[in-house]
């Protein structure tokens, strides 16, 4: 570590927290607040802090809030770090967790320390009686029967009892400020208003006219006057953060020293490392969208022998080797997905082709709806799927109570036609039941609803007049949250330094 507090306890202190462990490895210190999910307030001192202590850790900041460094060697920062990696200890990619436990204590001690500064503006002291309770308050000390165990307590180490006193009273103004913040309540009317809107909801149902519809033989035609853009191959990757390593890889693999698929899955930091490498099946556009350099991939798909590797090249994870598990071929629309693929590349890459057929489609299926005919039976008739939306509240900013399209419609034909268009919202919970709405663009398709009837929201309104208080609580904690990770004072070099310096300098 960079300073003499963080260095690896002594051989005595290790055997005592091995003895301590069997009681601690599922307590921690910190209190939940109501229903509030804020941060990690919580510390564990049976993992040690190691995976980030080589040379040049000891001076990483990776910001400041009102002048005062976020350091990684700060008590609190190392507090947090401790928990957030016992919390995800062997959950996904190292490196990721390696990231998310880090930017966890760096966002908490960032909170904490704007917290303290809050509390201390409003003369909030602490002393050492009620660190003393905090102490006991946390359980850390309890034996598996929740009692205080003496025993426990004297083979702690002075330096663990330290930490732990340390860290309760840092977090103790963050925990005031945050028990005011939780104790706002909303008032009769407005919670009153609330529990209205959730009384009324209406049911929909809507056809999505979307690229799949396109027709196959276009399509077809498609594909084979723009055959280059097209092809297939079947393909495997390795990437490494520098070119130097990428490149020392096709050596050893070369070399008969390790084999493609050990290196993937053991030191690629792309998203095919878990599947040794393997891409599947991949188109040349595609394969572009990866590269940094959109003609590698035309070498790539010009090899002409299975087996060999291309590379490194530059690519938005690092620098890639690719094997050639198979030739370059034409694509083959007879296979349902790489057709979807095709009518999904015209629609992003000819829209005037796509978007006029979409047209023309939908002003079809409404002609036909308002000239008399049944709604299911017109989109039976023309090959589309008519998806039933359940009663949903009218809810245009997704306030968590009610519900909403993200929630009631399946296929999102609707959640994606409103995101951006208030006036079709309202057209939805304003018109008659039964009324077809002209078509409206939803992605890369157009949605056709049909009105439904409105029904009894009982239960959206027990709901909300059940938790709206304890939801108020939650959001006004989080906006103090969101107003000091948005305030002037908070400066946050995070990334930068995550990237340039961990990756770089800090042996793992």
């Amino acid at each position: 570590m960079g300073s003499e507090e963080n260095k690896v306890p002594s051989t005595e202190s290790k055997k005592n927290k091995e003895k301590a462990k069997k009681h601690h490895e599922k307590k921690s210190i910190g209190w939940i607040i109501g229903v509030v999910v804020l941060i990690l307030i919580s510390i564990t001192f049976i993992l040690p802090t190691t995976i980030f202590s080589g040379s040049g850790a000891g001076d990483l900041v990776f910001g400041k809030f009102n002048g005062k460094d976020i350091a990684y060697t700060d008590t609190y920062f190392q507090a947090q770090l401790n928990a957030a990696l016992s919390q995800n200890q062997g959950q996904g990619d190292p490196m990721q967790m390696e990231y998310t436990a880090l930017n966890q204590a760096f966002m908490g001690t960032a909170f904490n320390i704007a917290a303290g500064e809050m509390a201390s503006d409003a003369g909030y002291k602490v002393t050492d009686y009620v660190v003393d309770q905090g102490i006991v308050r946390s359980g850390y000390f309890n034996d598996e029967n929740g009692v205080p165990d003496i025993e426990r307590y004297n083979s702690t180490s002075d330096y663990e009892k330290s930490m732990l006193r340390n860290t309760v009273e840092s977090e103790l103004p963050m925990q005031a400020v945050i028990t005011d913040y939780a104790s706002v309540r909303p008032s009769g009317s407005e919670r009153d208003f609330v529990t209205k809107l959730a009384s009324i909801s209406r049911g929909f149902e809507y056809v999505y006219i979307n690229p799949s519809a396109y027709p196959d033989d276009a399509a077809s035609l498609y594909a084979t006057e723009n055959a280059d853009r097209f092809q297939c191959m079947d393909l495997s990757i390795i990437t490494l953060p520098t070119e130097s390593e990428a490149s020392a890889v096709i050596n050893e693999i070369n070399d008969g020293t390790s084999t493609f698929e050990s290196i993937a899955s053991e030191r690629s930091v792309d998203e095919f490392a878990s599947a040794s490498g393997e891409m599947g099946t991949l188109m040349l556009y595609e394969l572009e969208g990866r590269l940094s350099d959109s003609q590698n991939a035309v070498t790539i798909y010009s090899s002409d022998t299975v087996g060999a590797l291309s590379g490194p090249y530059a690519t938005s994870s690092g620098y890639s080797v690719f094997r050639i598990n198979s030739l370059s071929t034409p694509v083959d629309m007879a296979d349902e997905t790489m057709s979807e693929k095709v009518k999904t590349y015209i629609a992003r890459n000819s829209s005037d082709e796509m978007n006029a057929f979409l047209d023309e489609s939908a002003k079809t299926f409404s002609d036909r709806v308002s000239g008399g005919e049944d709604f299911y039976d017109v989109a039976f008739d023309m090959g589309f799927e008519v998806i039933d939306v359940t009663a949903t509240n009218a809810n245009p900013y997704n306030f968590p109570l009610l519900s909403n399209f993200v929630q009631t419609d399946p296929m999102g034909g609707l959640a994606m036609a409103t995101s951006s268009d208030s006036d079709y919202y309202n057209l939805l919970f304003q018109s008659e039941e039964g009324t077809v709405l002209p078509a409206e663009i939803a992605g890369d398709g157009r949605v056709i609803a049909k009105v439904g009837a409105t029904s009894d929201g009982t239960a959206s309104t027990t709901l909300v007049d059940t938790m709206y208080p304890y939801l108020v609580q939650q959001m006004t904690v989080m906006d103090l949250q969101n107003s000091v990770f948005d305030s002037p004072l908070f400066e946050n070099n995070f990334m930068e330094v995550f990237f340039s310096r961990m990756l770089n300098t800090v042996s793992v």
